[in-house]
């Protein structure tokens, strides 16, 4: 008779289980989907519309490395100095698309942020696996993954189209391996996962060292982190040598100039780096009530349970970003919102046990949920960021119709006016992509490597311009031959004595 009932428990508990994984696998899918239209309806916009807020100037660098390399083969912004001023994972996968990006304004927006929302959608499908790997609820993981696809800061932070969506999928990855790693299972995808951490962005290292700390706090199997970690080393050693070989720094030249431009900033750093929190907290380009408010309640959430599960992981993160979000403020300066990727997840799980603890509370979860999704789109409206790409696009059109032939053009914001001015040569002026400038920046004598490189005008906008000459020239003198007002900017073609 016992049987009988225990077998008829089981029974009724394998059906609700089938229940919850079906409903599961299909809100799963409405999310996706979800997130694949709302990108869909976005990259199916006019030019105009999409670049007026999605994009950046970066995004050009880029795309012209990567056309210039698919051209003549070795990676070059101008087309004459060699650079390793990018990330070479992301930029790896672009250059299968090199060739029609090139000196294309619109098939380079639309190229790669194509490729970031498919990496984005790729790191959606990773995140109930990660939960399901620490053992955490999956009603929670499916509330982060929407938030992951549905968040209008995180598309902003993808869509400026640089590194920022393979940095999300390679953490993801790399915090799944950790836990593999401790139950000594699949090493070999581990350690590809480590490599292409390195590989997205040069301070990752520090994170990927962090791990292996975790992991020996944890007694993982030392024989085990070794197996994992000699590729990865390979490859990183290798980076730093072919930089050092090549233009004698490890560092790549885009983080040696943006330390160097930073030197005459007074800053603080404390404050700096508290910043970098509340940028993670946007809706997209301010504070945003909504999500302090869900990270608020989820943060009383995990910390009222009387299991130590989610204060270990909140604590665990917060130690993450914490300690990697000094890097760029103490090296370089500043940061940039793609340089916190260890903050948005941090920011991601603290508002997903928020959202968790509300639904809690009502019936109508997805009602309930949705409400929340459209508070934060509402706000990003209110606070939507304004890139006023495409107007820079006219302003550098207007301005090459009044530049002599064959004459070279400089540009400390170069990557857009590079993509479109196709008939002279652009250089790059602030050493982001150039680092043949960067010794000048030193002496503060940046106007001999005008004179040197025969560069007689500038196009950037009015405040970048004085910025620099101000700064790191003694010779202020220049002439403004033409102007365009954007919606935020002044961009000025200058000529040079």
């Amino acid at each position: 008779m016992n049987g009988k009932k225990e077998t008829k428990n089981l029974i009724i508990s394998f059906n609700y289980c089938s229940i919850l994984t079906y409903q599961f696998n299909n809100r799963f899918r409405a999310l996706i989907l979800a997130g694949i239209i709302l990108r869909l309806v976005i990259l199916l916009l006019p030019f105009d519309v999409i670049f007026s807020r999605w994009g950046s100037d970066d995004l050009y660098y880029y795309s012209q490395i990567a056309g210039r390399f698919s051209e003549i083969h070795f990676f070059t912004f101008d087309g004459i100095a060699p650079t390793n001023g990018f990330q070479p994972f992301f930029m790896f996968l672009l250059i299968p698309f090199g060739g029609a990006m090139l000196n294309d304004v619109q098939s380079s927006l639309r190229i790669i942020l194509g490729i970031v929302s498919i990496l984005t959608i790729v790191t959606a499908f990773q995140i109930p696996k990660l939960f399901k790997d620490y053992g955490l609820n999956s009603q929670l993981a499916l509330i982060a993954s929407g938030l992951f696809l549905l968040h209008p800061k995180i598309l902003s932070v993808t869509f400026n189209g640089t590194e920022a969506a393979l940095s999300f999928l390679m953490i993801i990855l790399s915090l799944r391996a950790l836990q593999w790693i401790k139950e000594g299972k699949r090493l070999f995808l581990s350690t590809l996962i480590f490599s292409g951490l390195i590989l997205t962005r040069m301070d990752f290292s520090i994170l990927l060292f962090l791990l292996f700390i975790t992991g020996l706090v944890q007694r993982h199997s030392l024989i085990d982190w070794i197996k994992v970690l000699v590729l990865p080393t390979i490859l990183f050693g290798t980076w730093l040598a072919i930089n050092y070989y090549y233009f004698d720094c490890i560092i790549p030249s885009s983080g040696v100039s943006k330390s160097r431009l930073t030197t005459v900033l007074d800053i603080n750093y404390f404050r700096l780096w508290l910043s970098t929190y509340s940028t993670a907290m946007m809706s997209e380009s301010k504070l945003s009530i909504t999500v302090f408010a869900l990270c608020a309640l989820g943060s009383l959430y995990a910390f009222k349970q009387k299991a130590f599960q989610y204060k270990r992981y909140v604590f665990y993160m917060f130690g993450l970003s914490a300690i990697c979000g000094l890097i760029p403020i103490l090296s370089i300066g500043y940061f940039r919102d793609w340089y916190l990727i260890l903050h948005f997840i941090l920011i991601l799980f603290l508002g997903s046990l928020g959202i968790y603890f509300v639904l809690q509370k009502t019936k109508y979860k997805i009602a309930i949920y949705l409400l929340i999704i459209v508070g934060l789109w509402t706000e990003a409206q209110y606070t939507q960021r304004k890139f006023n790409g495409s107007q820079i696009v006219e302003a550098c059109l207007q301005f090459e119709r009044k530049i002599p032939k064959e004459v070279k053009v400089g540009s400390f914001n170069a990557g857009i006016v590079n993509c479109v001015i196709d008939n002279h040569t652009v250089i790059n002026l602030d050493g982001v992509v150039n680092s043949t400038i960067l010794e000048y920046f030193v002496d503060k004598n940046i106007q001999s490597y005008f004179e040197r490189y025969d560069i007689r005008y500038i196009i950037d906008n009015k405040s970048s311009i004085e910025y620099f000459l101000n700064n790191y020239s003694d010779q202020q003198k220049w002439v403004i031959v033409d102007q365009f007002s954007t919606d935020t900017q002044e961009w000025v073609l200058v000529s040079l004595p």
